[in-house]
């Protein structure tokens, strides 16, 4: 029981701690508020299926250091995605072409396989024995895919009376932060 609660308390808190993460998901909820719940559930299931990916690697194959060197990769690669979504938010409307589920997973899974973090996030199922790293697992996953959806419904809540022009506001804002966070996550990885 442990393992499952330890689980979900550590997917809920980073997915919603981490920056990256609203500025990777802002943009495309922001442009499509009828869709914000289902692009964020996707986004938390790509990040959650990351973290999964990362931590197995970790573990069963126990090769740490080539996590931390495909991490750092991924790391990058990040902010680079970030200031693409923040540009293409920038030279966009927002009622052009609805975002599609796959992009916020890819996205998702890309942030998940990131960061030498994870494997903080990761340490207990590095630790447990196989039920209990597959519990741990598992919650973490659940709880991304539930505060991402949380977060784009937030979103779409926020926006759900107003008017386009504060559509148009709230997405030239969240192209602005993706563009920020994507480079600062571009300079602090080189």
């Amino acid at each position: 029981m442990s393992a499952v609660l330890a689980g979900l308390a550590a997917g809920a808190v980073h997915v919603v701690s981490g920056p990256d993460h609203l500025a990777a998901l802002g943009p495309d909820v922001s442009r499509a508020p009828s869709r914000a719940l289902a692009l964020g559930a996707l986004w938390g299931l790509g990040h959650g299926a990351g973290v999964l990916l990362a931590a197995g690697f970790g573990r069963w194959l126990g090769a740490v250091i080539a996590l931390e060197h495909a991490s750092a990769w991924a790391e990058l690669s990040v902010g680079f995605v970030l200031v693409a979504l923040g540009v293409r938010a920038l030279t966009r409307r927002p009622a052009s072409t609805p975002p599609r589920g796959h992009g916020a997973f890819g996205i998702g899974l890309l942030h998940g396989a990131a960061g030498a973090h994870h494997l903080v996030l990761a340490l207990p199922a590095l630790l447990l024995d196989e039920t209990g790293a597959a519990l741990y697992l598992a919650a973490y996953l659940v709880a991304a895919v539930l505060a991402m959806t949380g977060l784009g419904g937030a979103v779409a809540w926020g926006l759900r009376e107003r008017g386009e022009r504060a559509r148009r506001l709230t997405h030239s804002v969240a192209g602005f932060a993706a563009v920020g966070v994507g480079l600062f996550w571009v300079a602090a990885s080189l």
